[in-house]
């Protein structure tokens, strides 16, 4: 497959992931104090990268976001169209994998996928949190979470599907307490 065939595929879509990073990133500011520094390949832009994740340093499926201070990655994803609130999570699998592979080899002390969504039928934007710690890996190795392989677009594609009612998700307050709450403990 072209290198750029993804990134070709969904540059349509880059300035609102931009703006859903941008967004992610300023309230984790105003609630913590803490700085916030986009990290993953074109996070916070909507400009075209040539090259693949090793051509510009990087991995494959870095997280957008690092907040130095409580030594955490966050990954700001969601939807692009309004979704029930009963809709289902999905999570590429790069992510998950990319966020596994440095929570074993201990590079940050804490991942989380920020799961961003405007919700159907209202004008609610809706911020989910699954913190990928141990015991998340161990319930998606032990297959609670399932692959689901989408046509979206006319291309296939696949998604570690989450349901809305797992007690792995939390609210973003949840997720500021749990960043200042280990900044303390460091």
């Amino acid at each position: 497959m072209d290198k750029h065939y993804w990134k070709d595929a969904y540059q349509h879509l880059w300035e609102t992931a931009s703006k859903k990073e941008d967004f992610i990133k300023k309230l984790i500011e105003q609630e913590t104090g803490y700085a916030v520094q986009l990290s993953g390949m074109g996070a916070g832009t909507s400009s075209y990268i040539k090259g693949n994740a090793s051509d510009n340093n990087c991995e494959i499926g870095d997280a957008d976001l690092y907040i130095p201070k409580a030594d955490a990655y966050a990954e700001v994803t969601g939807p692009n169209i309004k979704m029930e609130l009963s809709s289902a999570l999905w999570f590429r699998p790069d992510k998950l994998r990319n966020a596994y592979r440095k929570l074993t080899s201990n590079i940050g002390k804490n991942h989380f996928l920020i799961h961003v969504q405007e919700v159907k039928g209202s004008r609610t934007t809706l911020i989910r949190v699954v913190h990928l710690n141990r015991d998340f890996f161990k319930r998606l190795i032990d297959k609670e979470f399932h692959l689901v392989c989408p046509v979206i677009r006319t291309r296939h594609e696949e998604y570690y599907e989450i349901p809305a009612t797992s007690n792995v998700i939390s609210t973003f307050q949840q997720l500021i307490k749990m960043i200042k709450t280990h900044e303390e403990k460091s």
